[in-house]
């Protein structure tokens, strides 16, 4: 919905140190880049990645790169962006790596477009054309989008359900966008030989930034409970199990047991969904999975989406990346995690078994790193996972 590559905490110098080139590209977010309108293309986000990688393939020998080992890396948004990349025809050939952080595959059918285009002109009390979009401040434009994402009620008003957590999002449109992520990926691995390799992962409570932060955490009730599961179509035998911690075995509140459904719903079995159709076309992914929490919100922050922004980077010890993680980030976490990322970008191995070679393998991130098999936390695709199992050296000893 909003952001840009200026951020400081984007700072790609450590990388740079590391003997890569370093490229941040802006794109069209927002309004401007995926909200459905009469007269202009779906997905221009999309559209414009496409652009910049281009024009990395013809010009990236000019400073010191190789257009045939391009690592295309984004998180969150980004990251669910270049899940859309990976299927798209027109992408083909334009990179040869990608990392994911923490992506969501969700997208909007047309329909689901139009509703969220026809909100959003509503709210704005503005006609749905260009002209009159583009009249509107940036700022307003941001605060509508933002409020819609904030107000459960409001989005149902307007025809939203609960799975359409975001207004704006990347759209199936059969010509840019021709299938869901997943489907469109499978089939350019399967039927185009497309070979790439994925390093893909989440956080361990990612939905607690839009929930703790906001209050809505302690809004949610057991009706939201009910009618998120209905929509997902979950069990209620797995709807119980949500409400008890598997780490504490204590009980969970509506909002804790809400933000552990969504974060498996929304980023976590997107994961898992990703390296599981990559190791049955033969491809290499790496799966991860980011638990360390952060000290904000007097704890219940915990490791909340975007928080290992700053640990990829290696700018915890800077001013932009303490206002992510908030005070006393490891640093030895962070040298290891960047470390990670540099061997992928320039080995294609980050340092642990891909997936499949191990059952469902996965790197975990914490104050000590480990290796398992499984995840406590993980219950949405039908079973309870097996405890961690260790057999990894501690991150500060590497």
């Amino acid at each position: 919905m909003r952001g840009d590559a200026a951020d400081p905490v984007y700072d790609g110098a450590k990388f740079a140190k590391n003997g890569i080139v370093f490229i941040s590209v802006n794109y069209r977010v927002g309004v401007d880049g995926f909200m459905s309108m009469p007269g202009a293309p779906a997905n221009r986000g999309l559209l414009d990645q496409i652009t910049a990688l281009r024009w990395v393939q013809h010009n990236i020998a000019a400073f010191g790169g190789d257009p045939s080992r391009v690592t295309v890396a984004g998180g969150s948004a980004g990251a669910g962006a270049i899940a859309c990349l990976m299927g798209m025809p027109c992408a083909e050939g334009l990179f040869d790596k990608v990392i994911l952080q923490s992506p969501s595959l969700a997208t909007h059918t047309a329909t689901e477009a139009d509703v969220a285009a026809n909100a959003i002109a509503a709210l704005l009390a503005v006609p749905l054309t260009r002209e009159a979009l583009s009249a509107v401040p940036l700022p307003t434009l941001v605060a509508t989008l933002k409020r819609l994402a904030d107000d459960p009620a409001l989005r149902r008003s307007f025809g939203f359900n609960t799975r359409n957590f975001f207004p704006i999002r990347a759209v199936v449109d059969g010509s840019v966008l021709e299938a869901p992520p997943l489907q469109a990926m499978a089939d350019a691995w399967v039927m185009r030989s497309r070979r790439i390799s994925v390093l893909v992962g989440c956080n361990r409570e990612e939905m607690r930034l839009y929930a703790v932060p906001t209050g809505a955490m302690e809004r949610t009730t057991e009706a939201d409970l009910r009618e998120f599961t209905r929509d997902v179509g979950m069990t209620a035998e797995m709807a119980c199990r949500y409400a008890i911690d598997p780490v504490t075995g204590a009980g969970r509140t509506p909002g804790e047991t809400l933000c552990a459904m969504q974060s498996d719903y929304f980023y976590r079995t997107a994961a898992r969904s990703i390296a599981k159709e990559a190791s049955a076309a033969g491809v290499p992914a790496y799966l991860y999975e980011f638990d360390w929490s952060s000290p904000k919100c007097d704890g219940r922050l915990g490791a909340a989406h975007g928080i290992e922004i700053p640990f990829v980077f290696d700018q915890v010890a800077t001013m932009a990346g303490d206002e992510i993680t908030g005070p006393g980030a490891p640093t030895a976490l962070a040298k290891f995690m960047h470390g990670s990322w540099v061997r992928f970008v320039k080995e294609g191995c980050p340092g642990w078994p891909s997936h499949g070679t191990a059952s469902a393998s996965l790197m975990h991130f914490d104050v000590r790193c480990q290796f398992s098999e499984d995840h406590p936390h993980h219950f949405f695709m039908g079973r309870q996972a097996s405890a961690c199992t260790p057999n990894m050296t501690a991150c500060e000893k590497t």
